[in-house]
């Protein structure tokens, strides 16, 4: 049997960080490695994680990204927890490298069936990500493939005014 994942919760409530835990613990494949209730925090602790469960929208004025990107930095693979209530978070952490996104008010066995096939390397495709990427303005610029895969040489000429104009 391989090693259990160790998994973090970083959440600034500590009854969802510990409610988190326990559901956790719960797993045969999965290892509770602690809570803080923000990355600077996790880090203080010297918490060692395979997997960090993280609040998309922590009240200590860091940016959802740069918590990510502080996670993955680290070794540490991320899995976004949200309400959902700001769509413009949600379609922004979507970009920055995490491996899935699910809502609070998911069932527990969904939660905990999302963090342990991510946990596996499995990916995780879930409904608050296919809305977060289908409403993203900046993916309905995106150049139209031809059947053959490859992108349109004038899709991607008509497109480029566009995106150099965007940054």
């Amino acid at each position: 049997m391989a090693e259990p994942v160790r998994v973090a919760v970083v959440d600034d409530h500590e009854l969802v960080s510990l409610a988190m835990g326990e559901l956790i613990s719960s797993h045969d494949e999965l290892v509770f490695a602690g809570h803080a209730a923000s990355v600077a925090e996790l880090r203080a602790q010297g918490v060692r994680a395979d997997l960090v469960v993280l609040d998309l929208n922590l009240r200590d004025g860091s940016h959802p990204a740069d918590n990510v990107e502080a996670l993955r930095g680290r070794g540490a693979e991320v899995v976004v927890l949200t309400s959902a209530e700001n769509p413009y978070l949600v379609r922004e952490v979507s970009r920055s490298g995490v491996l899935g996104i699910v809502r609070k008010s998911a069932p527990s066995h969904e939660v905990l069936d999302v963090i342990a096939r991510i946990a596996r390397g499995e990916p995780v495709p879930t409904t608050e990500w296919a809305v977060a990427v289908d409403s993203d303005p900046a993916l309905r610029s995106a150049p139209s493939r031809r059947a053959s895969g490859r992108c349109s040489r004038s899709t991607r000429r008509a497109s480029a005014p566009r995106r150099w104009r965007s940054g």
